[in-house]
């Protein structure tokens, strides 16, 4: 019998080595991520697509807030600049469930960069003001000075002097 379990032993070892562990959902959504930054939102954009399914399915709604709001990212460089506003709106209410004050604050940004895309400054400068105001309130330097380095802050007064069309991406609808 002892002759066998070194046997035994070893075949399990071999076996446990060849078996592959597919990544975890972080992992992929780290993996989209990247993909976003490197290849752009049209690639990254099924794998989002595909992950916010399987956070839903695996009842992920702090996950499955982060990866909408990836989506409306995407959304928003692609030139669907309303179908972005509705997924970051619904990012953003399912954010406030959970609380996360970080998270909120990121929506209200983005939120203001797509109202502003869609030239409509009021509504832009209140969700930029509202993520500034997080930023200071948590001392996150990357959420206000988001805002406060693109020059987003100005007076509501000064930007709609001179108003411009809601920006298009040539060749889409």
């Amino acid at each position: 019998m002892k002759k066998y379990l070194w046997l035994l032993f070893l075949v399990a070892k071999v076996a446990a080595s060849q078996s592959v562990v597919p990544p975890s959902l972080d992992d992929r959504l780290a993996q989209a991520r990247q993909t976003y930054t490197q290849d752009g939102p049209l690639a990254a954009l099924p794998q989002l697509e595909e992950l916010l399914n399987l956070y839903r399915k695996a009842g992920n709604q702090p996950k499955e807030a982060v990866t909408l709001g990836y989506i409306a990212n995407c959304y928003r460089r692609l030139g669907n600049l309303q179908q972005a506003l509705n997924t970051a709106r619904t990012s953003l209410a399912m954010k406030e469930k959970y609380g996360d004050q970080s998270e909120i604050g990121k929506s209200h940004n983005q939120l203001g960069l797509i109202y502003w895309d869609l030239a409509d400054y009021p509504s832009a400068v209140s969700e930029l003001q509202q993520a500034i105001q997080i930023g200071e309130a948590l001392a996150d330097p990357e959420l206000e000075g988001r805002n406060r380095t693109r020059g987003l802050r100005k007076d509501l007064a000064a930007v709609q002097r001179e108003p411009r069309p809601p920006r298009r991406r040539p060749g889409l609808a």
